[in-house]
């Protein structure tokens, strides 16, 4: 099927579900419900080298006298998703006298427990972290909970029994962010097919990681419609930007009737090189880019037709785990026992979509400073847990344009 720069635009749809809290020796919930055939997730974890370190100093200002000293271990801060995820939490941090401390490992497990001892070592007060697989955050768990430090998952959430088995009476595991990676990754690929598309090829990447789960949601869409990827291949360890430009030449060179090209991991620039080739090879109108993770400019890459949708562009969830570690830290904890916050991740279809995020999610924040402020118990004394999931709940970006 030829397909024309135009792309139809739908309304996205932010859907996140009610959180729930549960005790330190209760089991986390799983990542979301799943179509009856969803597959078992691999836990094998994966072996991956790259490191990279940086560290930034946030501007103290306004509530309480006290002072916090909080480290972020992230996969990378120069990408859309890391550079906002560390943004948001930095402007959060000047509302509480709160230094941010960012370390940034391309995805590597034991870089990223190097991170975690180094801000064990620098003393500092809570963690927000990013693991690449389940084994990472239970090593992470077990050193925060040796040093009697909170840590808060973001972006991911312990799916598999052993591990949830091993987490059980760690009280400094505080929060895991669940996302509805298997939907988002489901819902993806059936919207490609219910438009017509059959000729579909995945980028995925090395099993054991926390993109199984999306990638799994992924495959069963294609099962479920009969189809099989035409193609498939697969990231190194190392998640560089090259691979995005390497693999996507290689699908096109041999497949060049290949529709939609499927990245289940568009980080550390792999979804901007993949664009630029599909469009450097002249195949802007045969083919598109779906994506998880955003590159820079998805309004200019779906105006011109290579890019054909995005999941998981939303760093919310990011920020309101920073919420509960302020809140906790400063004496005020939201909930009893460990909050696991539930979350579909929201696609975007269409220059329209785009457009709003843009202007709403990147161009700007999604929370006013006074906002953000009356999130923390030690300024508005009313607010509640409830209240924070209820803004989840109801987070859109038709809300963002109508304030």
């Amino acid at each position: 099927m030829k397909k024309g720069k135009k792309i139809l635009s739908v309304v996205m749809a932010v859907c996140i579900m009610a959180a729930s809290v549960m005790g330190c020796s209760g089991k986390t919930p799983a990542d979301e419900q799943t179509p009856a055939d969803a597959k078992t997730q691999d836990e094998t974890p994966a072996e991956i080298t790259t490191e990279e370190t940086t560290q930034e100093t946030a501007q103290d200002t306004t509530a309480g006298t006290d002072s916090y000293k909080v480290g972020l271990e992230i996969w990378s801060t120069d990408d859309a998703l890391g550079g906002h995820t560390k943004q948001i939490i930095e402007e959060f941090g000047k509302l509480w006298n709160m230094e941010l401390i960012v370390h940034t490992s391309d995805y590597a497990s034991e870089a990223q427990i190097k991170s975690i001892e180094d801000f064990i070592a620098a003393e500092v007060d809570g963690i927000i972290a990013v693991p690449c697989d389940e084994d990472t955050t239970v090593l992470m768990a077990e050193k925060c909970q040796e040093a009697g430090i909170p840590l808060v998952l973001a972006y991911r959430n312990v799916v598999d029994e052993g591990n949830i088995a091993k987490l059980e009476g760690n009280t400094s595991f505080i929060a895991e962010i669940e996302n509805g990676d298997y939907m988002m990754g489901y819902n993806m690929v059936q919207q490609i097919i219910d438009d017509g598309y059959t000729k579909i090829a995945l980028i995925d990447t090395p099993k054991g990681n926390a993109n199984d789960i999306r990638e799994n949601g992924m495959r069963d869409a294609m099962a479920d419609n009969n189809l099989e990827f035409v193609a498939v291949s697969t990231l190194s360890d190392s998640y560089e930007a090259i691979e995005g430009t390497n693999l996507t030449e290689n699908i096109l060179n041999v497949y060049p009737d290949t529709e939609i090209i499927v990245l289940s991991c568009g980080s550390n620039g792999i979804v901007d090189a993949a664009l630029a080739k599909v469009a450097t090879m002249g195949m802007s109108e045969t083919c598109s880019i779906a994506t998880v993770d955003a590159p820079d400019a998805a309004e200019d890459y779906i105006n011109a037709g290579t890019l054909y949708c995005v999941g998981g562009l939303i760093y919310n969830s990011a920020y309101y785990g920073a919420v509960i570690l302020a809140n906790y830290l400063q004496g005020n904890p939201l909930a009893e026992g460990r909050v696991a916050y539930p979350q579909v991740q929201p696609i975007i279809y269409g220059a329209e979509d785009a457009g709003l995020n843009q202007k709403y999610m990147i161009d700007a924040l999604p929370y006013t400073q006074e906002e953000m402020k009356n999130m923390l118990v030690s300024v508005n004394p009313d607010f509640t847990f409830e209240q924070l999931m209820e803004e989840g709940n109801t987070f859109s970006l038709a809300d963002l344009a109508n304030k």
